[in-house]
């Protein structure tokens, strides 16, 4: 998809501002970007940011930037609705949100883990029937959160079954 304008706004001094939006495939995102008469002058990753409170007290009526450039409340939902338009067009990274999901549970995993660590340095060896039932509860809720996705993308879930075994037998072989 090509950038698709979002703005166009003459400003105080006679130049034309243009506000873009793009996709940005490897994000799985998109950006906007200004130019001003041609030449870029800001760009941000989502629609718009907070402009700073110095400039908007010299420009009252303004409520975010892209940039340098002030957006009214009129264009900043301008600039967003146009923004949400092209991340619909995005298609959805369902093996990235897989790998998220894994993550989530080695990172629940790793806090059980510091959690009974600490315990142990500090010489208050925990109870090995209890007291670390939060990150128990924890794991299994991110454990049941990558099943339900597995359940609803196999196709995701499989793949990455394949690449695991792939990787285990170039490791057998010893060529990883």
């Amino acid at each position: 998809m090509t950038a698709r304008t979002a703005l166009i706004k003459t400003l105080r001094d006679g130049r034309t501002a243009v506000v873009t939006v793009k996709v940005i495939g490897y994000l799985h995102s998109a950006s906007t970007t200004v130019t001003i008469d041609g030449e870029e002058i800001g760009s941000h990753l989502g629609p718009h940011h907070a402009a700073p409170k110095a400039a908007l007290a010299k420009y009252p009526g303004h409520v975010a930037a892209i940039g340098p450039m002030l957006l009214t409340a009129e264009e900043a939902a301008q600039v967003e609705a146009v923004y949400r338009e092209v991340l619909a067009t995005i298609p959805p990274d369902w093996r990235g949100r897989r790998e998220e999901l894994v993550r989530a549970i080695r990172g629940a995993e790793e806090d059980l883990h510091d959690y009974l660590a600490d315990r142990m340095d500090s010489g208050d060896y925990p109870d090995p029937f209890g007291g670390a039932e939060e990150y128990e509860r924890r794991i299994d809720d991110a454990v049941a959160a990558l099943r339900a996705f597995d359940a609803e993308h196999p196709e995701v879930a499989e793949q990455a079954a394949a690449q695991r075994r792939a990787a285990a037998r170039r490791a057998l072989e010893g060529r990883d």
